[in-house]
């Protein structure tokens, strides 16, 4: 099973050979990290943080976040559009949709109901996305907290078996001198 530092660097190879990125540096500064880090990241000597993969969610909305950060399904969904790279997004029709999607209910007291858009379906996937990794990066992160707790009492007991023993070991030098 790939990490998911793993999928992130096979996204990122992805929007390279796309030519959706250019560089590694324009990759690094779209999603707000060093590029130092990145090259951390590539080397498998780091592994991807939380805001490396919101943003890569945030900014490569074409890229699966479910894949990203489960693993599941494929990395770039099959009925997903491309968007050419470095363009604003028309959002004028979404504007003149929302429109015809809200209608006051006058006998409930003002209250609005409306009606499931595309864009507003997508928005709440995105969304929950982003929860879903947010709650997976927290159980790593959790994971990660007590690993380095278990490491810790390793080391104690390291320090403390090698203590004892260099206490054992100063003890018979004594008796031998003597």
């Amino acid at each position: 099973m790939q990490s998911i530092t793993d999928r992130f660097l096979k996204a990122y190879e992805y929007l390279l050979s796309e030519k959706i990125i250019s560089s590694g540096l324009e990759f690094s500064n779209k999603i707000e990290i060093s590029s130092s880090l990145l090259t951390e990241i590539k080397k498998h000597r780091s592994q991807v943080g939380l805001t490396a993969i919101q943003n890569t969610v945030k900014f490569f909305p074409h890229i699966n976040p479910n894949w990203l950060l489960t693993g599941e399904g494929d990395m770039i969904p099959k009925n997903n559009e491309k968007t050419a790279p470095n363009t604003a997004p028309n959002t004028a029709p979404i504007v003149k949709k929302s429109e015809h999607y809200v209608k006051y209910d006058s006998g409930n007291s003002g209250v609005v109901n409306a009606e499931k858009c595309a864009q507003c379906e997508e928005k709440e996937r995105v969304i929950k996305a982003k929860e879903e990794v947010i709650a997976s990066l927290h159980r790593e992160v959790q994971k990660a907290e007590e690993l380095v707790q278990e490491k810790e009492r390793y080391i104690k007991a390291l320090e403390h078996a090698k203590t004892t023993s260099t206490g054992h070991s100063t003890t018979k030098q004594h008796r031998k001198a003597g």
